[in-house]
């Protein structure tokens, strides 16, 4: 009995919940959703580019698609003053995934460089989003 007590235990234990790449979209999602209107109106995205950078990590360069993930990251408050991802809203986004794994997609996207602001954040964003799929399943 206590054998199978043990094991069972140790299956819980081993077993915890892992973080998937559509936990992390619908987190994400949820997290914009405040601001997507204004940002759609004001950049006139065609959303459908916006699904696919999320659904099939296609990274167009549309300008507009560029501008949108710039007006929503501002508004939701994503990026530091110094123009780094901030902490908060990775791990917000990230949920229950390991705190070790938000550190690594924000060293990792410091210092991306763009032409303009919607460059820039359109690259931190492609380069958070692009280390959170190859890590996440």
């Amino acid at each position: 009995m206590h054998k199978l007590v043990a094991v069972l235990l140790l299956s819980v234990i081993t077993y915890s919940h892992q973080v998937t790449l559509d936990e992390v979209r619908t987190s994400l999602r949820e997290a914009v959703a405040p601001h997507k209107p204004s940002c759609l109106d004001e950049t006139k995205v065609n959303p459908d580019l916006i699904e696919n950078v999320l659904m099939k990590l296609d990274f167009n360069e549309d300008d507009a698609l560029k501008c949108y993930f710039d007006c929503v990251m501002t508004k939701a408050s994503a990026v530091k003053d110094n123009s780094e991802l901030e902490v908060s809203f990775v791990n917000k986004i990230m949920g229950d995934a390991p705190a070790s794994l938000s550190e690594s997609v924000i060293a990792n996207c410091k210092g991306v460089d763009g032409g303009s602001k919607c460059d820039k954040y359109y690259g931190m964003f492609k380069c958070a989003f692009t280390q959170i799929a190859q890590n996440l399943k």
